[in-house]
């Protein structure tokens, strides 16, 4: 009988920590979309960053709760070139370096388009840790014509 209720207790914790892995995935995939504007790239920097700091994982991205948000900037200089800037969660370093700092280009940045991109190359816009929690999205401009 002991091994029975052993089992059930088993089952159940293993069932809440799948459900518990659903609804982290569920927070942060509502953020893969094919268009979203700046201002829902700040939301889920900020989502990641709260994430990050709750679980003590701000500078661990090998935790198991780390959460990596990046996102390419494109700057068209002229109609051959495209400059592309990348940056990445890294603590507050984002929102410190240049959506903060300067009123006028956070004001623009919130109005700028981007859409979540396949970074692994397997199809799926979302990478995920061994525990199968999400780890890191990356989302690019898409430049209005």
């Amino acid at each position: 009988m002991f091994g029975q209720t052993s089992a059930l207790v088993d089952r159940t914790s293993e069932d809440t920590e799948t459900k518990q892995i659903a609804d982290f995935n569920e927070s942060f995939d509502s953020y893969n979309k094919k268009l979203m504007y700046g201002t829902d790239v700040i939301s889920v920097l900020n989502k990641a960053a709260d994430n990050n700091r709750t679980y003590g994982a701000t500078n661990d991205p090998s935790s198991e709760y780390y959460v990596d948000i990046a996102f390419r900037l494109k700057s068209k200089i002229n109609t051959l070139n495209t400059d592309i800037y990348t940056l990445s969660t890294n603590g507050e370093q984002i929102k410190n370096s240049i959506l903060i700092n300067k009123s006028d280009e956070f004001s623009e940045f919130k109005r700028r388009a981007f859409q979540c991109i396949d970074i692994d190359g397997d199809g799926k816009n979302v990478t995920y840790n061994a525990s199968g929690r999400i780890c890191k999205l990356e989302f690019e401009e898409v430049l209005k014509n």
